[in-house]
């Protein structure tokens, strides 16, 4: 498949640029090795480094190089107006300007949002133009057509390949399959749900589709009665009446919303697009692709950079670039130059012909991150963690001591005590669990659980002796390690119940999850439900293996007896 139009909207081909870089359309530039483009342009034919090609998954595309890119080429240069942030969406369009206003009014600027109803208004338009009837007046109106409608054009259909996806449209006719859907007419929403029941990620996604459904009722229903016509038109192709809740075009308003949210989602790159905020020097520093909202971080930057302003922003052709821990490209984030900022893609090494050309969407992503944001989980992932959130109830989880379990006031102190001396530590109440492995992570014994975790377990067990000799100067130092061998215990067994109780809400074992991803008929490869397999059979290995340490590291400590004899020698 040859480079679709979403690259050549601005204008046509430029065939007299001079290689290494060839220019489709005045705002986006696709690198071309030197020698073929001298012998292509001899022949009268055009040959690019770079070309787009359908992947197994019929919506799915990907960036293959066609010829050798040498480390550090531009593969893609992309010029700030082919990007599509919520800075610019309202300027992009004559008839977005007042509802995107609206709509920020509604949602404190949120772009997200912002960028949906920018992507609803163009597939819109994109709906009455293949429509027939009315479009010719739009047509005829080229000025008044988003400009980034040729982009829009050429995302996929639906992103049912992501799990919120399904959730959202589990009882819809339109939801397919999104890659082995269950039996006995369970459809792969209700199968995702069942599967993922139990989990902070189905806990996460369920928020999102209850925000989702707020900015459905509060804000685009009243927007398209507002402005008609803008976000949503009836069958014939015109603006239609206000939107009845439960109407045929409230159904459609709700797919395009989830469509254009997860297209914001799973695409989106996070960029400095402040130019004025850096030197031209420090922009490289600023990029990061992955999901809204996890981009750099103010402790990631430089003095000189923390004054900018990292954006939401859509980017053509770059995004197509799949996810990869080793990528061979990098994104060098805006940079100034004569003509305007330029978004610069270059290759991180030599990449061969026909490789694939990918990118690194964040360091070190959990399979949960990568499911929810992208719609994929990577087996064995090393990176992998379960979230995990110790119940451990001070009041319900000291077992006496010296303390008087009778004297509330005494129990008030203690917990008083705690609670100042976690905030004095900067101890989090939730934490990563995972992979064991066989150097140190983080207590010197190979733990699944980080530092913080058996920190928080020590202090929340620590009876009224234990408690009495911790102070805000010695008690990160002093949680550091084992307060006492019946501490320890404690702990250990409290991380232990944690793990077993968290197994236990699964609604299939590990087992039996890898026995259906070997099932190519009822579960197809990189399918959603692969996927989503694949993520479980990773959070309950790593469960399993802190369960499996927790006994192991109970079986080295003293027994009670032995304990209890060295307290009284002592």
């Amino acid at each position: 498949m040859d480079l679709p139009p979403l690259l050549a909207w601005a204008t046509d081909l430029a065939a007299s640029h001079p290689p290494p870089a060839r220019i489709v359309g005045d705002d986006v530039t696709v690198a071309s090795s030197a020698a073929a483009a001298a012998v292509a342009e001899a022949a009268g034919e055009r040959v690019r480094a770079v070309a787009i090609v359908a992947t197994a998954t019929a919506t799915g595309r990907r960036l293959v190089a066609t010829t050798l890119i040498p480390r550090g080429a531009a593969v893609l240069r992309v010029r700030g107006p082919a990007l599509l942030s919520a800075r610019n969406a309202a300027t992009s369009a004559p008839a977005l300007a007042p509802v995107v206003d609206f709509c920020a009014r509604l949602t404190a600027a949120d772009e997200q949002v912002t960028l949906a109803v920018a992507l609803i208004h163009a597939r819109n338009v994109l709906r009455r133009l293949a429509h027939g009837s009315g479009s010719a007046a739009i047509a005829a109106q080229k000025h008044a057509l988003p400009s980034f409608l040729p982009y829009v054009a050429e995302l996929p259909a639906d992103f049912a390949h992501l799990p919120l996806h399904a959730l959202a449209l589990d009882d819809d006719d339109d939801v397919g399959d999104g890659g082995g859907g269950g039996g006995g007419g369970e459809g792969v929403g209700a199968r995702v749900r069942r599967l993922l029941d139990a989990t902070p990620l189905l806990d996460a996604m369920d928020a999102e589709l209850f925000n989702l459904r707020l900015v459905h009722t509060d804000v685009l229903r009243p927007a398209a009665a507002l402005f008609p016509g803008v976000l949503c038109a009836n069958d014939e192709g015109g603006a239609g009446p206000a939107v009845a809740e439960g109407s045929t075009l409230d159904r459609q308003l709700w797919h395009d919303l989830i469509w254009a949210y997860l297209a914001v989602e799973s695409r989106a790159f996070r960029l400095n697009v402040d130019l004025q905020a850096t030197t031209p020097t420090t922009t490289t520093k600023t990029t990061e692709t992955g999901p809204p909202g996890a981009g750099t971080s103010d402790e990631d930057l430089d003095d000189g950079e923390r004054t900018a302003t990292l954006a939401t922003v859509l980017v053509p052709a770059a995004d197509m670039a799949n996810h990869s821990d080793r990528p061979n490209l990098v994104t060098l984030g805006l940079e100034p130059s004569d003509s305007g900022a330029v978004l610069v893609v270059t290759a991180a090494r030599d990449v061969a012909a026909g490789e694939e050309l990918t990118l690194c969407y964040r360091d070190r992503l959990p399979n949960w991150m990568l499911l929810c944001h992208f719609g994929f989980s990577v087996p064995d992932n090393p990176n992998d963690c379960v979230l995990v959130e110790f119940d451990a109830a001070d009041g319900d989880l000291d077992d006496g001591g010296d303390d008087d379990t009778g004297d509330n006031n005494q129990l008030d102190d203690a917990h008083l005590r705690r609670e100042i001396l976690r905030a004095a530590c900067d101890i989090p109440s939730q934490f990563e669990v995972r992979q064991r492995r066989g150097g140190d992570a983080g207590d010197g014994s190979g733990s699944p659980l980080p530092a913080g975790a058996l920190a928080y377990l020590r202090l929340a067990l620590a009876d009224g002796a234990e408690l009495s000799t911790l102070t805000v100067s010695n008690a990160s130092a002093r949680l550091a390690s084992p307060l006492s061998a019946r501490n320890e215990r404690a702990a250990l067994a409290a991380a232990r119940a944690t793990a077993v109780g968290l197994l236990a809400a699964y609604a299939t074992a590990a087992a039996r999850d890898e026995a259906a991803l070997q099932d190519d008929a009822g579960v197809p490869a990189d399918g959603l439900l692969f996927h989503v397999l694949t993520y479980l059979v990773g959070q309950k290995h790593i469960l399993a293996g802190l369960i499996e340490w927790c006994d192991a590291r109970a079986a080295e400590l003293p027994a009670e007896e032995d304990e209890v004899m060295e307290e009284e020698e002592e």
